[in-house]
């Protein structure tokens, strides 16, 4: 899994998450899910600015895990 931080997700419907969130990821880039930053997190890279996600309908982990899906721009 890679994690990276961001200040801001973009929903495939175009809502706004405001973070600082991290991002997570499979190895392939698939998007599998999503949680506030609360302070330092173990193997995170910090990327800052907004992730853009093509996903349709994304959740924050622990609401629901997000279907692998390729299509995801970064």
């Amino acid at each position: 899994m890679i994690k990276r931080g961001y200040h801001r997700l973009i929903t495939a419907e175009g809502k706004v998450v405001e973070g600082p969130l991290v991002v997570e990821l499979s190895e392939d880039g698939s998007l599998l899910s999503y949680h506030p930053l609360r302070g330092e997190e173990a193997y995170t890279e910090w990327v800052g600015g907004e992730f853009k996600s093509l996903t349709p309908n994304p959740s924050p982990k622990g609401e629901g895990n997000l279907s692998p899906d390729k299509n995801v721009e970064i």
